[in-house]
């Protein structure tokens, strides 16, 4: 299972999974183009990132309240919560 992450702003407001058949068995990043298509056929609205349950890329699977940085290319949990 691929998952995306809902934004607002840099914010993930929730996070969705999508079947690994609808990115074709691709692999992050072309599979993000993918997803996103899908997503917004359902129709979904809104931006989606792909994000990995295992932390392969974007630094951690993000939860609500986690921001994204566009720079760095990583999603960060809250300043006061503490990752083990």
């Amino acid at each position: 299972m691929a998952h995306f992450a809902h934004m607002l702003g840099n914010v993930v407001q929730e996070v969705i999974g999508v079947r690994n058949v609808v990115i074709d068995g691709g692999h992050f990043p072309a599979s993000e183009i993918l997803g996103q298509q899908f997503i917004a056929s359902i129709p979904l609205t809104g931006e989606y990132l792909q994000c990995s349950y295992s932390g392969a890329f974007r630094g951690c699977y993000p939860r609500i309240a986690y921001t994204y940085d566009p720079v760095l290319d990583l999603f960060q949990p809250p300043t006061d919560e503490v990752t083990p």
